[in-house]
């Protein structure tokens, strides 16, 4: 087998873990919620998905060592979230009822991923020359710091990359123009770039090279 093929361990917590996320708004999905048919092919699909693009499936498989399953608000919206001081850890939702359930946890996981990654990068490397500074993000729809701008772009980067790789199915084709449609919309509800100011000179790099790869 390809030792880079995608994979993950999905990891459920203690109820006493669990309460300390609650205060967030975190709550977990049951294990009987994951061990459905439905959901671990969804899963699976996810996956395999990931894996069209060989390269990024052996990044995550380094980063994302543990996956944990969360409740959305909603079927129709989709939840993720990492934390810097969590390591190696993704948390996810999954909605295995949807035709593009699939694709949309593939992008979770890549998503959240990309958050340790670049989390992993600040621990070695200052990208942040100015934290107090705050600018407009087009996805939290709030002011953020210099570094919550650069995550999203450089996040949503590798996004666009993917959706790039994907195998060109009709249910994949209309995912990747939707995709593609609604993250060029948010880019131009502000020049990304006005952040540029705030990071240092590698900061300033990648930032710079992942607006010039969302083209």
């Amino acid at each position: 087998p390809n030792s880079n093929l995608m994979s993950i361990c999905i990891e459920h917590m203690t109820s006493s873990l669990q309460n300390k996320f609650l205060a967030n708004g975190i709550k977990f999905l049951p294990p009987s919620d994951i061990n459905t048919f439905a959901s671990i092919k969804t899963v699976q699909n996810s996956l395999n998905l990931i894996n069209s693009t060989p390269t990024l499936a052996k990044t995550i498989k380094i980063l994302a060592k543990t996956t944990h399953f969360i409740e959305s608000e909603s079927p129709f919206h989709d939840l993720s979230y990492s934390d810097p001081q969590i390591p190696f850890s993704i948390f996810v939702s999954i909605s295995s009822e949807f035709p593009d359930g699939a694709l949309r946890l593939s992008e979770s996981i890549i998503h959240e991923s990309m958050h340790v990654q670049l989390s992993l990068i600040e621990r070695c490397i200052n990208l942040v020359e100015i934290s107090q500074n705050r600018h407009y993000s087009p996805w939290q729809r709030e002011m953020r710091p210099a570094s919550g701008i650069l995550h999203a772009v450089y996040v949503f980067s590798v996004i666009w990359q993917w959706l790039e790789n994907l195998p060109k199915t009709p249910a994949n084709e209309l995912y990747i123009n939707n995709r593609r449609a609604q993250i060029k919309s948010e880019l131009s509800q502000r020049d990304v770039k006005s952040c540029a100011q705030d990071l240092t000179s590698m900061g300033q790099k990648i930032l710079f090279l992942a607006i010039g790869s969302l083209k």
